[in-house]
């Protein structure tokens, strides 16, 4: 482990774009929405974006990865989560996925976390919706990113590796909305 004393610089003219997919179009109350999320690198050279982390959801940390839901007249409905827990896990190389161009990864699949916001859904009233995925990475400094790895005893709080500072360096600052998926909740 080694301390982190500078900022990398942003990735310049990176391109990313977000798609999202539902399993079905009806959703059962009770139960959460299966939603497919596509970040897909749009640019000309290779990036690197983290997956949604626990706490995430919250904004807690970066990147910020929320769903947001519409009602059948385009009033946002409030899905937002309250991360309760005061632990974050760690910032890894493993939190990263490295994109050539034209490819693409769901950052809620796999070992990623999935926000809240669907198990939300489940108690939503029966009717109709639209659901959309916001996600946001920044670049004002890795603390935003950190997990457990913030050290408040210390004098610089915050330790990382040198992977996962070459994985944040090759990161663009991005913010990305999908598009609307309409889907019934009975």
């Amino acid at each position: 482990m080694q301390l982190l004393f500078s900022q990398a610089a942003a990735v310049e003219g990176a391109t990313v774009s977000c798609q999202i997919s539902l399993e079905s179009d009806v959703v059962k109350r009770g139960e959460a929405p299966a939603v497919l999320v596509t970040l897909r690198n749009d640019g000309g050279e290779a990036i690197v974006l983290p997956g949604c982390l626990d706490g995430s959801d919250a904004e807690k940390r970066y990147p910020h990865c929320r769903f947001e839901v519409f009602d059948a007249k385009g009033v946002a409905v409030d899905v937002s989560t309250n991360h309760k827990c005061g632990n974050l896990g760690g910032l890894f190389e493993q939190c990263f996925v490295r994109l050539q161009p034209g490819e693409s990864f769901d950052p809620t699949a796999g070992d990623f976390f999935i926000p809240n916001h669907l198990r939300r859904i489940a108690n939503l009233a029966p009717g109709m919706y639209e659901l959309r995925f916001v996600y946001v990475t920044e670049k004002s400094g890795i603390e935003g990113y950190m997990g457990v790895e913030r050290r408040l005893d210390q004098p610089n709080p915050f330790i990382t590796t040198p992977a996962v500072r070459a994985s944040y360096a090759a990161m663009p600052a991005v913010r990305v909305v999908s598009n609307r998926v309409p889907f019934r909740v009975e």
